[in-house]
């Protein structure tokens, strides 16, 4: 193999064409460039995450109230029967609720896509600003019309009373506080006619709309006022304007019903909230008439029906009334939600075949808590004394306890924030979810009503010592009575939903879109938690990333790790304990108070991302530039600079606010495959001599510098997060730095499109290393994008922090390297590694990636062109400083080679680097390649140019006489020989990979692999020949004493030991020594796609085996604990399978009436695929226990104790072999 040494190009960006979403924008620069290369064959790799490729959104239905009060002008419902009709009480918010509030800002409606419907007219305001009916000049024409239909008190401009504490009353001074001062008189509000005359006007601390919010202009008052007489002067214009800015946020994959309470008498087929049907939606809210009376017990009974439909039409199949093949395919994971909005009380004939639900005994479906039928109880039943007419609740009860659709499985996600002592204890908690059966789960949104209990919104639980009357409720010592209005409170308990009240507009349109965001949060996934420190102890923070794929927002929440359940620990449990949420946080950051950075590649230079900053010449743009002053097709529109504001975090500019870009429901993006990395102090070990300035005096000068967990996101960022400091503290969870890949740059108008759908941009897993340079020690973050672009990025973080100047960007930015700069970069999956090379420099060693054929030179990139060299697996090694290309290692196999013949691209995947003489130097650099070769690079010599390739293994299996490949996408682990690292090395590496739609249904074997590299000058290439077989024998859940395993299903290896090889070349066929051993993945379709770890002589790893089952969360895992060595199971068990809290015989499995250890776990109840473990240390018996953390990709974290070998507590440093 060839080895090339050059110097470092300039430093710049680029990435691959997608084949969805960037067709459009790839075509319009190819169009332009004549080019026409015969590229070859791309892999196809997936722009979302394949765990929700295909997902199984909720239903909802929405239940709007058309009675004859929605169309009055006040609130609430018993102003009316107070004699306040044209008083000056009757115009003011203070006492009618959705009269003008000069402290609100009334934002017009908007339409589907969130686009505001405009401002109205002073002079001629509609009457309705949905429909755009009727004119009233409100400048000389304004009247009140009381009850929605006849006019009351003056006509003439418009006004609004205020309480006016300079006045008195009864010979005391207004005071608001006092009820009587504010009810029952008009003595204490004074009018203020809205003139030109009169102006300024008090506003309020969230009128943006003024330039000085406190005081308003003429023009800016009159304007205000006129879109709340067109958008909110009435009950239903307040319904249906709050209800167009939630629903217009809404993800276009959730399918939607609607009803109106009295005009409806059915409720249509549940479609995707998009197209034609987002559209019909929007038009029926604007259209919905006023009149008749409150028959919300027929409307929650329609509801219900509707979730226990089947055939083509059902709620729960793929495209309801679709004929597509596999349109009728139904679901039974599919979530039924149900939000029924009103302003009065109920009332309308009784509904039949229901009764006092709620107060009688029923069976309940089969459930994972055991809990098989329900006693009347409180806090669901009714008092003693009601009567047996069905109220709302008892419907909502009826449709909860029920099973809807008894033909399908159970399979319906559990939503279980707290955890109780028992099972029990768990089912009844009201704030839990736990029906795993197809039900119905109601929000409900009262309009000013307030009834006999008192529901406190602030803590509708009682968790920070409020609640009201509802610890009482729930603890059954006041009971619920027939107060209508509370009847909407016990619904939303009795079907484990919520309940709200809205007292003004501002209150319903946060509360519509707390709902649709409570849904979204039952549908969320999760990526790999990260922890602060190796132990399982008070203090330790776990860093948990997540992502909503229903508006691709994400989170990192930071837990304590003793807060953690024993087993799974559900999404909304992780909520509840976070010391912080990253995404809460970053809320209240204002654009300019963040310090985001980002590269210039026209200057190589690190800039602040600025619009300013961007390098401009002569009226010349740079690359930034140019590529921002672009819309997702390509074309120039001269919004750069809107889009840097944007992404900043100016809510202006989303499309809801008049702006030209996309609505976004928080704006941290989603955390998806970027595991985050936390750096605190150092904590590496070097020796005194090991460079010019001792790593001890590096980590005495950074003992307190402050904690930061860096995490990419698909927002366009890196972010940096307050972490806390050596204390122990959490932290805040503020950003305190973002930084911005050029590499993505160019696509972020993808990002920024209101018709977004989803890509990755900074998706790579960060890595940290501390290294010298420039004469001191430094620490630096370096990271690839994976699916998100053809670049590597290094900043140095060594003081964590960052003060947004521009000479703080230049200092922190070190460089970035792309596909510009060399063309066999591709996409870079491949996560570097850093470390000391022989000759000096520090170096960053990292893979190629994949699909580096792909032809962008159409829109800045490179590609290699001629045909014999185009798409092979490269390792770059770059200067850790500069960025400068100290080797290009070549392995000369690339798409020529592909053993499919299909013309493929090869590319290297994250490597392995070595130290086996223990001078803490890099010696030999391991990484598998796409078409299943394990490569071994060997740099001892101080001269790049002396380094060497050498190819080690090929893995194949043999399908019925056809060899396939096995692709390897992870980093190998490698330890010594058990003859002594002189003998030479063990590379463990698994196969499979997991970025192609079709890796969800590839059936073909994979394999873990442990190979003998005997460091040979030219190795003999070795195949699974060579190795011995270790076996997966069967799974069982029987414990070798009679009992069953607690809540886990296990694995049985073989434990067999075999004889090494240790003549010259390969062994002869049919020897009974081997140079390794394999052991096949024996499930359809099992893969090893996740990091690898070796502790203790110990392998550990997870499999994945994907499922193309929507309702599947993406597959299953098992997690694995062998013999590093030989392959084959452990001494001693590794898993409590007994659950008894200690490690010793009783874990013990029966296999064919043998006792044996275990070598595998899975715990069936977890939320699909594992993530990689992390893996702390309990200190509390030195050692020999320890926790596993997995990341399910439903969102939650499966913790299992494991026991260890003899060496436990510690940080172990990095990869050298001769230590272990």
């Amino acid at each position: 193999m060839r080895t090339e040494y050059s110097p470092a190009p300039a430093l710049s960006s680029q990435r691959r064409r997608y084949r969805r979403h960037l067709a459009s924008f790839a075509i319009a620069f190819l169009l332009a460039s004549n080019t026409a290369l015969a590229a070859p064959l791309n892999f196809d790799i997936s722009d979302i995450p394949l765990d929700i490729q295909e997902g199984v959104a909720p239903n909802i239905i929405y239940t709007l109230d058309d009675s004859g009060s929605m169309r009055r002008e006040y609130l609430p419902q018993t102003l009316n029967d107070d004699g306040i009709q044209g008083t000056a009480r009757g115009f003011s918010a203070l006492v009618n609720q959705i009269y003008y509030n000069p402290t609100i800002q009334y934002m017009p409606a908007v339409n589907e896509y969130g686009v505001s419907l405009g401002n109205a007219s002073p002079t001629a305001a509609w009457r309705d600003g949905l429909r755009r009916t009727g004119s009233v000049d409100l400048t000389s024409n304004f009247q009140q019309q009381w009850d929605g239909r006849n006019f009351n008190g003056p006509s003439g401009t418009a006004f609004y009373y205020f309480f006016d504490t300079s006045k008195t009353n009864g010979g005391l001074p207004c005071d608001p506080g006092n009820p009587t001062h504010v009810n029952n008189s008009d003595t204490c509000y004074t009018q203020r006619v809205i003139s030109s005359g009169n102006a300024p006007f008090p506003g309020g601390i969230n009128r943006t709309d003024c330039l000085n919010p406190m005081s308003c202009t003429y023009a800016e008052e009159i304007q205000n006022f006129a879109n709340w007489y067109s958008y909110y002067r009435t009950r239903t214009l307040v319904a249906k304007s709050a209800s167009t800015h939630a629903f217009s946020q809404l993800s276009p994959r959730v399918r939607v019903g609607y009803q109106a309470l009295n005009t409806s008498t059915t409720i249509g087929v549940m479609r995707e909230f998009t197209g034609t049907p987002r559209a019909d939606f929007f038009a029926w809210l604007a259209n919905v008439p006023t009149n008749s009376s409150t028959p919300l017990r027929n409307a929650f009974v329609r509801a219900g029906r509707k979730y226990q439909e089947s055939g083509p039409l059902s709620p729960y199949a793929k495209v309801p009334g679709g004929t597509e093949p596999g349109d009728d395919e139904e679901f039974a994971c599919r979530q039924n939600f149900h939000i029924a909005f009103t302003d009065g009380r109920w009332n309308g004939g009784d509904p039949r075949g229901f009764d006092n639900e709620d107060d009688r005994g029923v069976s309940l479906p089969n459930n994972p808590y055991g809990i098989g039928s329900y006693s009347p109880m409180a806090p669901y039943r009714d008092s003693n004394g009601r009567r047996n007419d069905p109220y709302v609740a008892d419907i909502a009860f009826y449709f909860w306890s029920r099973d809807l659709r008894p033909d399908l499985d159970n399979d319906v996600p559990t939503y279980i924030p707290y955890n109780g002592a028992s099972n029990a204890e768990t089912f009844w908690n009201p704030q839990n979810d736990p029906a795993n059966w197809q039900h119905m789960v109601n929000f409900t949104v009262n309009l000013g009503l307030a009834g006999d209990r008192v529901f406190d919104p602030d803590d509708p639980y009682g968790l920070r010592g409020g609640g009201g009357d509802w610890p009482a409720l729930k603890a059954g010592t006041l009971q619920w009575g027939d107060n209508v209005i509370d009847d909407l409170w016990h619904a939303a308990i009795n079907s484990r939903g919520g309940y709200f009240i809205a007292n003004d507009a501002q209150q319903l349109v946060d509360n519509l879109s707390r709902i649709l965001d409570s849904i979204s949060d039952r549908t969320s996934s999760s990526s790999a938690p990260t922890s602060s420190f190796p132990l399982y102890d008070a203090g330790t923070i776990i860093f948990q990333p997540s992502y909503s794929p229903a508006d691709w927002t994400g989170d990192l929440l930071a837990i304590d790790v003793t807060d953690l359940q024993s087993g799974t620990t559900t999404t909304a449990q992780l909520a509840s304990v976070a010391k912080w949420s990253a995404a809460a946080r970053l809320e209240l950051m204002t654009p300019a108070s963040r310090a985001i950075y980002t590269w210039d590649p026209d200057t190589s230079t690190g800039i602040r991302f600025l619009w300013n900053d961007m390098y401009s010449s002569g009226g010349t743009d740079g690359l930034l530039r140019k590529w921002l002053n672009t819309d997702e097709a390509g074309n120039v529109d001269t919004l750069g600079s809107e889009r840097v504001n944007y992404f900043r975090g100016d809510r202006s500019l989303e499309q809801s606010n008049g702006g030209s870009f996309r609505n976004r429901r928080l704006l941290l993006g989603d955390l998806v495959n970027a595991t985050p990395v936390f750096i605190g102090e150092p904590y590496r070990f070097y020796p005194d001599n090991f460079e010019a300035r001792s790593y001890r005096s590096f980590k005495a000068a950074n003992a307190g510098r402050p904690r930061r967990i860096y995490a990419g996101s698909n927002g366009g960022m890196l972010h940096a997060f307050d972490a806390g400091t050596a204390s122990g503290s959490a932290g805040t969870g503020d950003e305190v730095m973002a930084y911005v890949p050029s590499a993505v740059v160019r696509y972020l108008p993808l990002l920024s499109a209101i018709n977004y759908t989803h890509r990755f941009y900074v998706d790579g897993s960060p890595t940290e290393a501390d290294v010298f340079y420039n004469n001191d020690w430094h620490t630096v973050l370096v990271a690839g994008l994976n699916a998100g672009g053809q670049g590597v990025y290094a900043l140095d973080v060594t003081s964590g922090i960052f003060d947004g100047t521009s000479t703080d960007a230049q200092a922190r930015v070190l460089w970035e390297f792309t596909d510009l700069d060399d063309a066999d970069l591709g996409f870079t999956f491949a996560q570097p590694r850093v470390a000391r090379t022989n000759g000096g420099p520090w170096a960053v060693f990292v893979g190629n990636g994949y699909n580096n054929t792909f032809d962008d030179t159409a829109i800045g990139g490179k590609v290699n062109t001629n045909p014999a060299r185009q798409g092979r697996a490269v390792l770059f090694v770059l200067d850790v400083e500069t960025g400068a290309v100290l080797a290009k290692l070549d392995t000369g196999v690339g798409a020529a080679q592909d053993p499919t013949g299909q013309n493929r691209p090869n590319g290297l995947s994250t490597v392995e680097t070595v130290d086996i003489n223990g001078d803490r130097k890099v010696d030999l650099v391991y990484g598998g390649d796409i078409f299943g070769n394990m490569w071994r690079f060997d740099v001892r010599g101080n001269n790049p140019s002396q380094w060497t390739v050498s190819r080690l293994f090929s893995a194949t299996y043999d399908n019925g006489g056809t060899l396939e490949y096995q692709p390897i996408t992870v980093a190998p682990r490698v330890i010594a020989h058990p003859d002594g690292v002189g003998a030479g090395v063990i590379v463990l590496f698994g196969t499979g990979k997991h970025f192609e739609l079709d890796d969800l249904s590839d059936p073909s074997v994979q394999t873990m692999y442990g190979v003998w590299d005997r460091l040979e000058t030219s190795p003999t290439l070795l195949d699974r020949d060579v190795l011995y077989e270790q076996e997966i024998l069967g799974v069982t859940n029987q414990l070798a004493d009679g009992g069953t395993v607690a809540g886990f299903e296990a694995r049985i290896t073989t434990a067999d030991q075999f004889d090494w090889y240790r003549g010259n070349n390969r062994p002869i066929t049919g020897a009974s020594e081997y140079l390794g051993w394999y052991m096949n993945l024996v499930e359809p379709g099992e893969k090893m796609v996740k990091r690898l770890t070796v502790r203790n002589g110990r392998l550990i790893f997870t499999t994945d085996t994907p499922s193309s089952d929507p309702c599947n969360n993406g597959g299953s895992s098992w997690l694995m604990e062998i013999n590093a060595a030989y392959g084959s199971r452990l001494g001693e068990t590794p898993f409590d399978y007994s659950g008894g809290g200690i490690f010793d015989d009783g874990d013990l499995l029966d296999y064919s009436g043998r006792n044996v250890v275990g070598s595998g776990i899975r715990v069936p109840q977890a939320g699909g695929r594992f993530s990689a473990p992390t893996i702390l240390v309990d200190p509390t018996n030195g050692g020999r226990r320890e926790k596993k953390l997995l990341s399910n990709s439903d969102g939650t974290i499966t913790m299992i104790d494991e026991s260890t070998a003899d060496r436990g507590l510690g940080r172990r440093s990095w990869r050298q072999i001769f230590a272990d």
